[in-house]
């Protein structure tokens, strides 16, 4: 199921991350490289969230714990591509291990060199998704 986020939750991403967090960002971190988001409105991967963790009139506290969460992950995503890029190859061994903190059910490849749309990062495909995807973008392939 595929769900918007709502008012709230893109107000405050676009205030957090080391670049504002768009939904397409989040969605691909929260839905293992998926850009669609199949969490709740409030931004909460759970889509159960409001009127579980929280009723529909209050803000989501999932969302500003799992912003840490994801900016953490941004930071360690971003030092990988740039020791990727100057040729490090512990950057490998150490994408792999990112990859699977993160994906690791149904894992078939992960790659730092493909291309999904246009946009070049870190990219993962699974039994269930052996379609290319990226987990982390580090923006336009024309710049890489």
């Amino acid at each position: 199921m595929t769900t918007k986020l709502n008012e709230d939750a893109l107000r405050y991403l676009r205030g957090s991350g080391i670049e504002p967090i768009t939904e397409k960002a989040w969605a691909r971190f929260w839905e293992s490289g998926s850009t669609e988001w199949g969490g709740d409105e409030c931004g909460c991967p759970d889509d159960r969230c409001i009127g579980h963790h929280h009723a529909a009139d209050e803000l989501c506290g999932c969302l500003r714990a799992l912003v840490a969460e994801y900016e953490e992950a941004e930071k360690e995503a971003i030092e990988l591509w740039n020791r990727h890029q100057a040729g490090d190859e512990g950057a490998i061994a150490d994408g792999g291990n990112w990859v699977r903190q993160r994906h690791d059910y149904g894992l078939t490849g992960w790659s730092y060199d493909v291309v999904v749309d246009d946009e070049a990062g870190i990219a993962i495909r699974s039994d269930d998704n052996p379609q290319w995807r990226l987990l982390w973008s580090a923006g336009s392939a024309d710049q890489w």
